[in-house]
């Protein structure tokens, strides 16, 4: 689940629209939950190295389906390929 900011996430963890914001705000700067900083900051390390990850995978498999592509063109379709024949 993905939220565009704290005050949405409080929102949907149950607060009210009138208190979420409130709630967000505390959560994040206040001194008695330091830990949620440094949850923050490991989440969206874990989040930018998987989107990385997914990313070069998406490029591997897109290379993948053309490379694929161009051998059924060539076995296929020799027309389209005149400087192979």
């Amino acid at each position: 689940m993905y939220f565009k900011n704290a005050t949405e996430a409080a929102r949907k963890a149950g607060y009210s629209d009138k208190t979420a914001k409130q709630i967000s705000n505390r959560l994040l700067t206040n001194v008695d939950f330091f830990h949620v900083q440094e949850v923050i900051k490991i989440l969206k390390e874990n989040f930018n190295k998987r989107s990385a990850e997914l990313s070069i995978a998406s490029a591997v498999g897109l290379f993948a389906t053309l490379f694929t592509y161009c051998e059924w063109l060539i076995k296929e379709k020799p027309a389209f390929w005149p400087i192979l024949s």
